[in-house]
């Protein structure tokens, strides 16, 4: 979804349900930078939709715009594919087959995640578009496809029933920017009573929530936010 934007501009999906899973938050830059997390609700068994009922949104952060162009659906499925789908179809009006396959090590960490998304351009012909919903509703798993060594054009051209053309080809590689300095900042907008509070109750441990980097906030680093802090005011 990135890949129609330009250099650091960004889209944010973020769905909220009712399911077993709570959240799901993902960010992609078009420079194929991707982050994001998921976050379990454990009050809830693991036999109904992921999502369940609940809400979905796409942000778009573009260079032209003081705020980000904003989509909100209500969740159909409660599964990600569709919902995605869903939205397309909803919010932009415009025809979309999306297919997304996970496949867990024994572990249960992720040992291969796939997709394809395929929108299709104002005046498609309308039996075209129904025979790729039926080629993406057939096909094996994508997963099976990159474990037996295909690449993201081969399984594109396997998957799709017409020649492509390939017009452009971004690597993408999970990249977190945060920093200390960058929670600092955060933490300027909670206010001074706040900050205070937690240099008394030694709460200086920052983590991560996209790549659980942790992060220790110092005396010096308490002293220079207060500082910053007191000198707004002034």
């Amino acid at each position: 979804m990135a890949s129609f934007l330009k250099g650091e501009e960004r889209v944010i999906i973020e769905a909220h349900g009712s399911g077993f899973i709570r959240t799901v938050y993902a960010e992609a830059l078009q420079l194929g930078e991707v982050r994001g997390f998921v976050e379990y609700n454990a009050s809830v068994n693991g036999n109904s939709a992921p999502l369940g009922h609940g809400m979905i949104q796409v942000r778009k952060v573009l260079y032209n715009k003081a705020e980000p162009i904003t989509g909100i659906v209500e969740l159909q499925a409660g599964n990600i594919t569709t919902d995605l789908a869903h939205y397309f179809w909803q919010s932009e009006q415009i025809p979309t087959g999306v297919r997304l396959d996970v496949t867990l090590n024994d572990d249960r960490t992720i040992e291969c995640s796939a997709g394809i998304i395929v929108q299709a351009l104002p005046g498609a012909d309308a039996g075209q578009l129904r025979q790729i919903y039926r080629f993406l509703d057939g096909i094996g798993s994508l997963c099976e496809l990159v474990r037996a060594g295909y690449n993201a054009e081969e399984i594109a051209r396997q998957t799709l029933p017409a020649d492509i053309e390939i017009f452009s080809s971004t690597p993408v590689d999970f990249f977190c920017r945060c920093s200390k300095e960058r929670f600092k900042e955060l933490l300027l907008s909670i206010g001074e009573e706040d900050l205070l509070s937690m240099r008394q109750e030694g709460q200086n441990e920052l983590v991560c929530q996209y790549c659980g980097a942790k992060y220790y906030l110092t005396d010096r680093d308490f002293d220079e936010m207060l500082e910053q802090l007191r000198a707004s005011r002034n």
